[in-house]
């Protein structure tokens, strides 16, 4: 069977003292094999975007079972309403380059949900293995992947 995707990465920033409750969310919401790794971003006082010392939290995802157990896990979690948004307008999270962009709400992550947020989420980065490298092929490939994996 072809390759659907090719990684996925999972990453979210915080202040250091939310280094460990962010972890604790990729715990929950990765695999139980997959590495979560943390970096710490220094304060940039000089017109930067972090103004305090902040934390990269971040996994990445290669094997292709635990992609798509991944993102199973997300499709089968996503309420009525994110999911029919997904299904419907997928173009409007796929870029030129056949990345799919999901934006994780990590509040509600704290509660094991998964809902879809665009302020302070956790980012999820899916390129997918669409040949030629097209955004429509793309949206096929992952369409496919969701009707047959909601169930």
């Amino acid at each position: 069977m072809a390759k659907k995707f090719h990684h996925i990465k999972v990453v979210a920033y915080g202040t250091k003292q939310e280094e460990i409750g962010l972890k604790e969310i990729f715990a929950e919401l990765l695999l139980e094999d997959i590495e979560i790794f943390s970096e710490t971003i220094e304060a940039d006082y000089e017109g930067g975007v972090f103004l305090d010392e902040r934390v990269k939290v971040y996994a990445e995802i290669s094997e292709s079972e635990n992609m798509d157990d991944f993102l199973k896990k997300v499709i089968k979690g996503l309420d009525e309403y994110d999911f029919g948004d997904l299904v419907e307008n997928p173009l409007k999270r796929l870029d030129d380059d056949c990345n799919l962009y999901l934006r994780l709400s990590k509040d509600e992550a704290k509660d094991g949900k998964i809902v879809f947020e665009n302020r302070d989420c956790i980012h999820v980065t899916v390129k997918i293995a669409a040949y030629p490298a097209k955004k429509e092929n793309a949206s096929y490939i992952l369409n496919e992947f969701i009707e047959k994996n909601r169930g």
